[in-house]
């Protein structure tokens, strides 16, 4: 029985038969697959679509498409997902380009990137680790990496607060 998108909804790995899907994905074109994410996506099924992407999807271009889209809609929390899934795929020094390629058109969706790079990235990847600072110093160029905003803690001597590092300075 072939397992569809609808299938999928509400249910987690343990309800559905997750090898007999990637199977059923396996033997379908590459654009087919792609699409099937997409559709995973379009039904809000991110879980799913970075799991079926990691293990089914075989072009980099699908997947570059995959973590562009990423970029744009993710959560600072769920970025990392979609990094994981694409490092996976594309290697580091990869996926790094990519993020780097949307400094202009999205420097919050790289700010949230580059929080979460450091730890999916292999600084023994001498390219890789340099492609990473290049990127770092770019964006700091453009105020796009923030410092936390912090100061001292009225009710706790020698604590601090963390404010919002979006909010518009009030100096």
């Amino acid at each position: 029985m072939e397992i569809t998108v609808k299938d999928l909804v509400g249910k987690t790995g343990a309800d559905v038969n997750v090898e007999e899907l990637k199977k059923q994905l396996r033997r379908l074109p590459e654009a087919e697959r792609f699409s099937f994410i997409q559709e995973c996506l379009a039904h809000g099924l991110i879980s799913w679509a970075l799991a079926l992407a990691k293990s089914c999807l075989r072009s980099g271009e699908y997947v570059a498409r995959l973590l562009e889209h990423g970029l744009r809609v993710a959560d600072a929390s769920s970025i990392k997902y979609w990094l994981e899934c694409a490092v996976a795929k594309l290697g580091g020094r990869r996926v790094v380009r990519i993020v780097a390629s949307q400094l202009e058109s999205n420097p919050e969706g790289v700010a949230k990137a580059v929080y979460w790079l450091p730890g999916l990235l292999s600084r023994k990847e001498l390219k890789t680790a340099a492609a990473f600072d290049e990127l770092v110093r770019a964006a700091g160029e453009k105020g796009i990496l923030r410092k936390p905003k912090v100061m001292p803690n009225p009710d706790k001597p020698g604590h601090v607060l963390f404010g919002n590092v979006w909010a518009e300075d009030d100096t």
